[in-house]
């Protein structure tokens, strides 16, 4: 089956969505899939690309291309995305988008792909349009469908239906952008403070991943006014402010603009109230924003007041939740029903769950599951089931609440397109029930044919589909324990070599599984130098933060709760893993030798050739092996 994975789009979360787009890739089953990469430009096209985009680190080190932007007779100091080249020609877009690859239009889709697996988030790739367009072209697509995605994308309806689902009451309201622009802010403070007390949520209706979030906490309208302000994603700029800064601050700050997952994104309105300048005016480039605010400032003492063209019409308040927060994936069995997977707790040490904390901070803790006790986990369980079931969600769901210190639960925030980094939640769930990351994107295909099935469009097509793909899935799975069995060496005794060597290792696991050709078996090493002490671990072990985490747990007991969870999994775990072997197991050398037919070393703390390297100790054992290198990817498998 020919897979087109669609990344990018026009949304706030596009570089989000670009890593789960090399995700997808890097780890779809070749032995089931095609992959065809699919980038979707934030001008809304639509561009059959190849996997060398994959090696930049963000979109706009390689869209547009320095020479294009130059052709545009536009400035290369910045970083930009495509809409900041502005008003483009037919002639231009078309030359644009041939700078990466074929451009497509969507009566085409079905010459390149037979299947979309949809790796976009927010507005245009999560809220029903492209699902919807998609529909309308014959082409069946991984996720839920139109109805459960607009749901999922609009937050103050979700709140509005979560609480007659779970009957859980939600203090929110919002606030629209007329009546902010009118009213006293002084008065709204007031308002919001006697409905909702402090502290407070402030969040951007339609906007994902935490961008534009913030909390107020004290009792400051300076705060609340910068809060709302970045929601409706408007700048406020002072004179005093602009004269301050030198020429490099200046730059610095038209171009932190551009980056949309922390600021407000081009194209910009700029409005004044100058008595010379009056009205607004669109500016699409950095450039030409820093020209505008230098003459503005230049004859004029009043604020130059900057807004997104893709703002919102209203903010969206609510009660600040005390208790433990969780996200929780829920996918579906082949009969249907919801399966809810084990939730994961997360603690921030940042002051504001922003998109930098969730994303960035290296001090974000996640447990599987989040510490509350048993009746409250079970809680989690049936209030999710029961919201994806009743939204139709379908396929696959992240929700996300509260574990509250009185045993309630509050739920919020239901991502229907999860992200789909290598770390992300939902892959760190299905491990849990023993699912690896390959395993888990075809699950994700074939549940989603399934629930193609069910729209009334293209039944007969889609129905044939998914049973021959659940013939090929279910050969695979049978030939599984016929594959000959390589093993990942990793770990080492120094921890600053110990990470390293566990990124090498997951680089290699997912090459090894979307491959298929080998069962890879994942192998710590620890000890000594003298004393080599091996521990072959299973999955979900493998998907913790680091080394160290491993280690911490590599003989815990299982949690009951996680117990519960891979028997409640256990059909789908047979269908796409065949089994979850749970346990870790202590080996030598010898028994390494007796399991596998080669070892891939990923471990640098002692030198190929020296007494004590796992070389050594694997020449004598005449087993054959690799030494793992960064550059020999793609070489040696």
């Amino acid at each position: 089956m020919r897979v087109g994975i669609f990344f990018g789009g026009p949304s706030r979360e596009r570089e989000i969505s670009f890593a789960g787009g090399k995700t997808v890739y890097y780890h779809l089953d070749r032995t089931l899939f095609e992959p065809v990469p699919v980038f979707v430009d934030s001008l809304g096209n639509f561009i059959i690309t190849d996997k060398d985009v994959f090696d930049y680190q963000r979109i706009w080190d390689f869209y547009p291309t320095e020479s294009f932007i130059k052709k545009c007779g536009k400035s290369t100091l910045f970083k930009i995305y495509a809409e900041s080249l502005g008003k483009l020609s037919a002639e231009q877009l078309i030359e644009l988008t041939n700078t990466i690859g074929q451009p497509v239009l969507p009566h085409d889709f079905k010459k390149y792909f037979d299947f979309a697996f949809l790796a976009l988030h927010g507005l245009g790739g999560e809220d029903g349009s492209l699902q919807g367009l998609l529909e309308w072209y014959g082409i069946p697509y991984s996720a839920p469908g139109i109805f459960g995605s607009a749901v999922g994308i609009d937050k103050t309806l979700q709140n509005e239906l979560i609480q007659r689902i779970t009957g859980v009451e939600k203090h929110q309201m919002t606030i629209r952008k007329a009546t902010w622009d009118t009213e006293a802010r002084e008065e709204l403070f007031e308002r919001v403070k006697s409905f909702l007390g402090l502290p407070f949520v402030v969040k951007a209706p339609h906007g994902g991943s935490s961008i534009g979030m913030a909390v107020v906490r004290e009792d400051d309208l300076a705060k609340f006014i910068r809060s709302v302000e970045q929601c409706f994603f408007r700048l406020t700029v002072t004179k005093s402010q602009w004269a301050a800064m030198n020429r490099q601050a200046k730059i610095d700050f038209v171009q932190k603009i551009a980056y949309v997952e922390e600021s407000i994104g081009y194209p910009v309105v700029f409005e004044a109230d100058s008595l010379v300048d009056k009205g607004e005016i669109v500016y699409f480039h950095p450039q030409d924003l820093l020209d505008k605010l230098e003459d503005y400032f230049s004859y004029s003492d009043t604020n130059a007041i900057l807004t997104s063209v893709h703002s919102e019409s209203s903010v969206l308040i609510e009660a600040f939740i005390e208790g433990k927060e969780f996200s929780c994936g829920v996918i579906q069995d082949q009969e249907d029903r919801p399966i809810a997977l084990p939730p994961t707790g997360i603690e921030y040490c940042a002051p504001t769950f922003d998109f930098q904390a969730k994303y960035q901070s290296p001090t974000t803790r996640k447990k599987v599951p989040v510490e509350v006790p048993l009746d409250q986990l079970r809680e989690i369980h049936r209030q999710v089931k029961a919201v994806s079931e009743a939204l139709r969600f379908g396929v696959c769901v992240r929700i996300d609440g509260f574990a509250r210190p009185d045993g309630s639960v509050a739920l919020h925030d239901p991502n229907t397109i999860p992200g789909m980094s290598p770390t992300s939640l939902i892959f760190k769930q299905m491990a849990e029930i023993g699912l690896n990351t390959t395993q888990s994107l075809t699950y994700l295909i074939r549940a989603s044919l399934q629930d193609r099935c069910k729209t009334g469009k293209n039944t007969w097509q889609a129905e044939k589909m998914l049973a021959r793909l659940d013939w090929q899935i279910d050969k695979a799975t049978a030939q599984l324990a016929e594959k000959p069995r390589v093993a990942i060496l990793f770990g080492g005794f120094l921890d600053s070599n110990s990470d390293y060597s566990f990124s090498i290792a997951q680089r290699l696991y997912a090459q090894i599984t979307s491959e298929g050709k080998y069962y890879p078996i994942l192998v710590l090493l620890s000890g000594s130098p003298e004393k080599h002490v091996l521990h072959q671990i299973p999955i979900n072990l493998f998907f913790r933060e680091n080394i160290s985490v491993i280690k911490q747990n590599l003989y815990a007991e299982k949690h009951p709760f996680i117990v519960e969870c891979i028997n409640q999994a256990e059909a789908i775990i047979a269908k796409y893993a065949g089994y979850f072997d749970q346990q870790v197991r202590q080996l030598s050398y010898e028994d390494l030798a007796r399991s596998v037919v080669r070892v891939y070393i990923a471990t640098y703390d002692l030198p190929a050739g020296t007494e004590y390297s796992p070389q050594t100790y694997l020449q004598a054992l005449e087993l054959e092996y690799i030494d793992v290198q960064p550059e020999n990817f793609g070489i040696f498998l």
